[in-house]
């Protein structure tokens, strides 16, 4: 799960969902779609408490916690700390769920490539949609969202432009910035769907190789289990074969 936090003006707080390798905006029901405009914090929190109830198997929830984001991080760690629960005895937040703070301005993990966080984000996105590691939503899901005039998802994804700085790393242009003659085509306004989907897909990636490690593993011990067992099986037959001479050729046996 993910939740790009705003509060005031044309911005909207959305709250995006990567679930069997596809991406959209969290369906709370027909009259609340994925976003919500001009609400203070705890609003936020109550939303995103609400997405953790409609996915009880979710792993994480990676908040943009850059600036009024700190707030609602530090209430939802309070809720989990807490064990508050729900009128029908669930935990709000569980334990089993990881809250994440992503802070776009940090430093980025590849910071010899990267300027900032944002950037790596960002260029993790592409990545996965470029490798079609990520399904994204179709055009009739997109209009289900209701997304306010000024927001579009596509446009949002599909605008980013990228430059390097002075020291050869990757700064990633998602809004037009003034004076700067490069960012004019691109929107005035925060991509808010956008954000929702580079919170998160990175850490859902990691997430999936992880378990693809495991599994690898747990495959490459059954293999050697059955290698073992071959092994075993065929020195039995030999030894049944041979009867007891079989063991005049047993390196191991002490020599007298």
């Amino acid at each position: 799960l993910t939740c790009d936090v705003a509060r005031e003006g044309d911005d909207l707080c959305t709250f995006g969902v990567f679930d069997r390798a596809a991406f959209s905006l969290v369906k709370f029901d027909d009259d609340h779609p994925g976003w919500i405009a001009h609400s203070d914090l705890m609003a936020v929190v109550g939303r995103c408490v609400h997405a953790i109830r409609l996915y009880p198997n979710a792993a994480m929830i990676c908040i943009d916690d850059t600036g009024l984001g700190g707030g609602v991080t530090d209430r939802l760690r309070e809720i989990q700390f807490s064990n508050e629960r729900n009128a029908d005895g669930s935990y709000k937040v569980p334990s089993t769920i990881s809250v994440i703070p992503v802070k776009f301005g940090a430093k980025a993990s590849r910071d010899d490539r990267f300027k900032q966080k944002k950037d790596e984000l960002w260029w993790a996105g592409r990545e996965a949609i470029r490798t079609l590691k990520i399904a994204m939503p179709d055009d009739d899901e997109i209009r289900s969202w209701r997304c306010p005039r000024g927001s579009d998802f596509k446009l949002q994804m599909t605008s980013a432009l990228y430059e390097y700085d002075s020291t050869d790393r990757i700064d990633v242009l998602d809004k037009r910035v003034g004076g700067k003659e490069k960012t004019k085509t691109l929107p005035t306004k925060s991509p808010d769907l956008a954000h929702a989907f580079i919170l998160g897909v990175r850490y859902y990636l990691r997430q999936n190789e992880e378990k693809e490690r495991v599994e690898e593993n747990l495959d490459q011990q059954s293999a050697l289990h059955r290698m073992v067992q071959q092994a075993a099986k065929t020195a039995i037959d030999r030894t049944t074969q041979t009867g007891s001479a079989g063991l005049a050729h047993d390196p191991y046996r002490r020599r007298r």
